[in-house]
């Protein structure tokens, strides 16, 4: 009788671990045990969803930076969620590095310093800001405006920008806050920062091309297309352009595009952008770019999958 119940217990426990197994194996369980995580665990565990299987599929990968920044800004609950020490490898510094650069490049395309030094950001999509106020711990969202007064926060705000800002532009508004001071030295562009993910979720988007061209198998091209727009600064448009690999283009009176179309350069943008995602509801359209470029990278734009690319293309910028 005792080896009868040993055994049913062993044939209970095979049955569990494979129900099991085939639950956590899913991409909800593991995303749950992510979210459960300290961040500290997090990258002492080295978890990088980019590198996990590609069939798991692009938007499934791109999560874990969701995650990851769900993490960094719900630990602590502190206030100068932004404002942190630069100790080396300290959840405070990733933390601040983490939301620094994106907002710095946030605020460069969208956002200004009132004459009476208000830091305002305007934004159709109001999730974004009141997720702002959050990681800085300061300001009002009123519609589509984020409106930060508090003489302290404006100034730390301030400083940081002048740290690593890239326009002409941004250097004249902080000659507002006069307790900032002035910097010539312009920061650089680089892949190797959220700066370039910030000024695109302001001044850039997502688009993907289908056009007939007979010399194909399926009677049509694909394109996907990446760009940013922006009067005036051709110098840092230059710079946008040389580090995405993309095409400048002028529209006169001084408007320029930066255009990215070859399948090498959207991927070399498509693992920036898993690294640092957007944000704002313009994200959406991020991971439907970031799926056809995939596509496009396994051939299917040349067979009958072109009629999903299609799919994906109706659905984009609807917002």
């Amino acid at each position: 009788m005792v080896y009868a119940i040993v055994s049913i217990g062993l044939l209970g426990f095979v049955v569990w671990s494979q129900d099991g197994f085939k639950e956590s194996a899913s991409w909800e369980r593991f995303a749950g045990e992510i979210l459960s995580m300290k961040a500290g665990n997090l990258r002492r565990l080295g978890v990088n969803l980019s590198k996990r299987k590609e069939s798991e599929g692009v938007e499934k990968i791109s999560n874990l930076g969701n995650q990851q920044e769900t993490l960094l800004s719900e630990k602590g609950k502190k206030k100068d969620k932004i404002f942190v020490s630069e100790k080396e490898g300290s959840s405070e510094t990733i933390r601040g590095l983490f939301y620094c650069s994106w907002l710095l490049g946030f605020f460069e395309a969208e956002g200004t310093i009132s004459k009476d030094k208000r830091i305002i950001i305007t934004q159709k999509d109001e999730r974004i800001l009141k997720r702002i106020r959050s990681w800085i711990g300061a300001g009002s969202v009123k519609g589509p405006r984020l409106v930060i007064s508090k003489k302290e926060y404006v100034r730390k705000l301030g400083e940081k920008i002048k740290e690593n800002y890239k326009l002409e532009k941004t250097r004249e508004k902080l000659k507002r806050i006069k307790e900032v001071g002035e910097r010539e030295e312009r920061g650089e562009v680089s892949l190797e920062d959220g700066w370039l993910s910030g000024f695109i979720e302001g001044d850039g988007g997502f688009n993907i091309e289908i056009r007939k061209d007979e010399r194909y198998d399926q009677g049509y091209r694909v394109r996907t297309r990446i760009y940013v727009t922006q009067k005036g600064e051709r110098r840092v448009m230059e710079k946008i352009a040389k580090t995405m690999g993309g095409q400048l283009e002028e529209k006169g009176g001084e408007e320029y595009r930066v255009v990215l179309t070859s399948i090498k350069g959207s991927k070399r943008m498509r693992e920036y952008l898993l690294k640092y995602p957007l944000k704002s509801i313009k994200r959406i359209d991020m991971m439907r770019w970031m799926k056809v470029v995939k596509m496009m990278e396994r051939g299917e734009h040349l067979t009958e999958k072109i009629e999903r690319i299609r799919k994906i293309k109706g659905r984009m910028n609807k917002r």
